[in-house]
């Protein structure tokens, strides 16, 4: 019910209650299978704008690390270790991200396991407004894959602006459209809207060079009623852009 009727959040609820009080009951295959069902459902809400599934999957993710269910021979999945990660800092979890950062960056596969703590690192201090050093984290992560590029060129481009450092801002923007604008590996829908928030980042740091109260109020609107960029990079821009306007 809960897969074929999302609008109705009572069945997922449900359906999260009866798990987490049985989950014994089911195999560590048909664990991993609904626990990620639960996950997937809370991201959907989350992109539809629903806040309060940010905290219901941090208590999910609590207890999936708990329960043990994603432990496979020991180890943690990387994209569920960005993932919590993300979701934690998120919600200002601050010292429990660095205590899942202490506890589970051993339990990543060995070979990933110094370039997500640089990449922890990295998202940890910019949660506690240590731009400097942020960037120096980030820039010590050795990729894996194009969307730790992503994700490492979005938040480098957010501590470079914090840091009012606005000339390696506007190579760092040109150098990332380049990136992604040449990148064949990206889904289109993915590259529309990475490439839309370099976009927007420009204009905004154009604004912040030759304050105009109209054009600013103009560029809200505008990043405001875009249906392209993710959710979290609209909120941070529309942030940015009411600072300079207030």
């Amino acid at each position: 019910m809960c897969a074929t009727d999302e609008s109705n959040e009572s069945y997922f609820l449900e359906m999260k209650e009866y798990f987490e009080n049985n989950h014994e009951l089911f195999d560590i295959q048909e664990q991993r299978n609904t626990i990620i069902t639960l996950a997937n459902y809370c991201a959907l809400k989350m992109r539809s704008g629903n806040e309060k599934f940010l905290k219901i999957l941090f208590e999910i993710n609590k207890f999936r690390l708990k329960s043990g269910i994603e432990n496979l021979n020991g180890r943690i999945n990387k994209a569920l270790y960005h993932q919590i990660l993300r979701n934690a800092l998120s919600l200002g979890e601050i010292k429990w991200s660095e205590d899942f950062v202490n506890e589970f960056t051993p339990k990543l596969k060995k070979e990933h396991q110094k370039t997500m703590n640089f990449f922890a690192r990295g998202y940890l201090s910019y949660a506690k407004k240590e731009y400097a050093d942020s960037l120096e984290n980030l820039n010590k992560v050795e990729f894996i894959d194009v969307r730790d590029k992503l994700h490492v060129r979005i938040l480098s481009a957010k501590a470079y602006y914090e840091l009012g450092n606005s000339e390696s801002l506007f190579y760092y923007i040109d150098t990332s459209k380049h990136f992604i604008g040449n990148n064949a590996s990206l889904e289109k829908g993915t590259k529309e809207a990475y490439m839309k928030f370099f976009n927007f980042l420009n204009k905004l740091l154009i604004c912040k060079e030759n304050p105009d109260r109209n054009k600013l109020k103009k560029l809200k609107e505008d990043i405001h009623f875009d249906r392209t960029l993710r959710k979290r990079h609209k909120e941070w821009l529309i942030e940015k852009t009411g600072n300079l306007i207030n």
